[in-house]
């Protein structure tokens, strides 16, 4: 049974963003849910978190508590795969230069590739208002 912990707001048109997600999704037992910077409710729910859904340059792992942003965010997403709480004990101080770094060179790195269709198995845990509208309670508290 899949149980939810967070979401993780990603840019999709991104070939380097999918290609992380669809890392945690290999791993994650069910704990992540997916919102797209390319929805409706993603931009919505970036501009709320002071990012600029048209040009994003940090993904966000959001939980009841929070939400986190750039290598902090990484890390603590690391750190909910099982197997990888180690990760919550980094330092993202210094691993935030590279990851500001990458996020900006992210399209040049990845040019010419482009992102895979989801499989439906991913596509049931993209977040929308239909399909999951609890989650949509975790949103709410962030402000």
């Amino acid at each position: 049974m899949e149980h939810r912990v967070a979401i993780l707001l990603f840019d999709d048109a991104c070939p380097l963003c999918n290609g992380a997600v669809r890392f945690v999704l290999a791993r994650d037992g069910g704990r992540f849910g997916l919102l797209p910077l390319g929805s409706s409710l993603g931009q919505k729910t970036a501009q709320k978190l002071g990012l600029d859904p048209a040009n994003p340059t940090s993904f966000a792992l959001i939980t009841p508590q929070q939400a986190q942003f750039g290598a902090r965010g990484v890390l603590q997403t690391l750190a909910l795969l099982p197997g990888w709480g180690w990760a919550r004990w980094l330092p993202s101080a210094p691993l935030e230069p590279l990851y500001r770094l990458v996020a900006r060179w992210r399209y040049r790195l990845t040019a010419g590739r482009v992102c895979p269709v989801p499989t439906p198995s991913q596509q049931a845990r993209l977040l929308t208002a239909q399909n999951h509208p609890a989650w949509l309670e975790t949103l709410d508290m962030l402000g």
